[in-house]
């Protein structure tokens, strides 16, 4: 916890780091009595005192009163702040978001509020508010600037606003050209803008540093997809196989090259039950798993499969109508 601006040497003598805070906490007290003219700085030790014996309730009632105190900028800051952690770690987010955006509204340099703030903002996934307050950070700041870039390039691309995401890992790139994750990204957000070569180029750069990469073949055989290229999607495919044998996003994109390229429904469908083989109930992949299967089913006119896999889709959206697993030789 930061200390107020201005702290009196003859505090000092409670001040002394240990492991006995309730007798600290005596001694705080005490100089409430002893000492009433720093009163603010006195009780921002027996906030951090209750911060420390986990007394989170007290310790925010103690900030809320030293807030009557104080008038310099930093320190309202600093109190702030504190009210953050304090409701970060009882689990009061938005009071936690109100008191961090109080820190910044006080001192605009703060940046450990803007970090914890955007910290709350990516774990609940709300991107907009993560981008919005990593911008009180300046590019040029040397300390917070790659952290800045990467989540902001994580969060564009989550929103689907390929463009921006690909400007922000870049950034991040030309201060780690060697990160591994931003090379993927870059691969990832250049196939997204159909920059189909610089897509393969970034990939292909990857698979000279890591060539038993199985995630990177898989990744090249997804822009050869996009491309239509499916005998190159197919070979990277199967060499992303050869390195991971159990990959069901691969099993799914070659059965659906396979439907596809060659109209083998019967491969087709090999692939993509191998794929569910590999996948466990709850798994993300399930659901394009049985749509695709749906699809071919449909093309081949087995209609038996088809009624099965809607009623699995009809599952995964909550609506039970497969109540019991029967045999899916039965079902299909």
């Amino acid at each position: 916890m930061k200390k107020l601006n201005i702290f009196p040497r003859h505090l000092h003598q409670i001040t002394k780091y240990t492991e006995d805070y309730e007798e600290e906490e005596k001694l705080i007290r005490k100089a409430l009595i002893d000492f009433p003219i720093d009163t603010a700085v006195i009780l921002q030790l027996l906030m951090t005192n209750l911060w420390r014996q986990n007394k989170r309730e007290v310790s925010i009632s103690i900030g809320k009163m030293i807030l009557l105190l104080v008038e310099d900028k930093e320190d309202i800051s600093s109190i702030y702040y504190s009210l953050g952690v304090d409701y970060s770690v009882m689990d009061q987010m938005d009071k936690a978001i109100e008191s961090y955006n109080k820190a910044v509204e006080a001192d605009e340099e703060d940046y450990e509020s803007i970090i914890d703030l955007t910290e709350i903002y990516l774990e609940k996934k709300d991107w907009e508010n993560l981008i919005t307050t990593f911008n009180l950070i300046p590019d040029e700041n040397e300390d917070f600037n790659m952290d800045k870039f990467f989540q902001q390039g994580y969060a564009y691309s989550m929103l689907k606003e390929f463009a921006k995401a690909k400007d922000r890992f870049e950034r991040y790139s030309e201060k780690d050209a060697d990160n591994l994750d931003v090379k993927f990204n870059l691969g990832s957000m250049n196939a997204e803008l159909g920059n189909y070569s610089t897509s393969i180029k970034i990939f292909s750069d990857i698979l000279e540093i890591y060539p038993d990469k199985a995630e990177v073949y898989y990744h090249i055989g997804t822009v050869y997809c996009s491309m239509e290229d499916h005998y190159m999607a197919m070979h990277n495919f199967l060499e992303a196989l050869k390195i991971k044998p159990n990959y069901p996003e691969v099993y799914n994109n070659i059965g659906a090259t396979q439907f596809n390229d060659e109209g083998d429904a019967k491969k087709a469908i090999e692939y993509l039950e191998k794929a569910l083989e590999l996948t466990t109930e709850g798994d993300s992949l399930r659901s394009v798993l049985y749509m695709n299967l749906l699809v071919i089913n449909k093309k081949i006119k087995n209609y038996k499969a088809v009624d099965y896999y809607q009623k699995k889709i009809l599952n995964i959206l909550g609506f039970d109508i497969l109540n019991e697993e029967t045999d899916e030789d039965d079902e299909k």
